[in-house]
């Protein structure tokens, strides 16, 4: 039998989404890829390490499998019921904080180069548990694929 997760986040009163949130240009910023596995350059430890703070600074998020490639970010997250306006605006607030989080911290280091981010990022909502557990599968095997990226 297949579980929607609308069944369960309605009972919990959360929402998952995929998210990706690339870099400007398409820089490598975050580190490179070998022999299927990212190589994380200082500001990829920079960038997996406020990845890792998000639900401390937004208790009632949960970070679900997420990796830090060369020049973007693939991550899952769990929203809960919360006193923001509207899912939509609690999603931006978190990725926008992440964002500036990153390249606050990348310029304060005076690190070759300071993060520069696409505009926006790219978000899907997840629908059932198999889609979760196809998305983990995209997430891990993300670096072994870099090259058709």
């Amino acid at each position: 039998m297949r579980i929607e997760l609308s069944q369960i986040e309605e009972k919990k009163g959360n929402e998952s989404f995929f998210i990706t949130i690339s870099t400007r240009g398409i820089q490598q910023y975050f580190g490179r890829c070998s022999q299927g596995k990212v190589v994380l350059s200082v500001s990829g430890y920079i960038a997996k390490k406020s990845w890792l703070e998000i639900s401390l600074q937004f208790p009632g998020v949960v970070l679900d499998a997420f990796i830090i490639m060369p020049n973007h970010i693939h991550g899952i997250l769990s929203l809960d019921a919360a006193p923001f306006d509207t899912e939509g605006n609690r999603l931006c607030e978190i990725i926008n904080a992440y964002k500036m989080a990153v390249r606050c911290k990348t310029g304060y280091l005076k690190l070759e180069n300071t993060v520069a981010w696409q505009k926006g990022f790219h978000h899907r909502k997840l629908r059932d548990e198999f889609e979760r557990e196809r998305l983990r599968a995209y997430i891990r095997d993300n670096p072994k694929k870099w090259r058709c990226d």
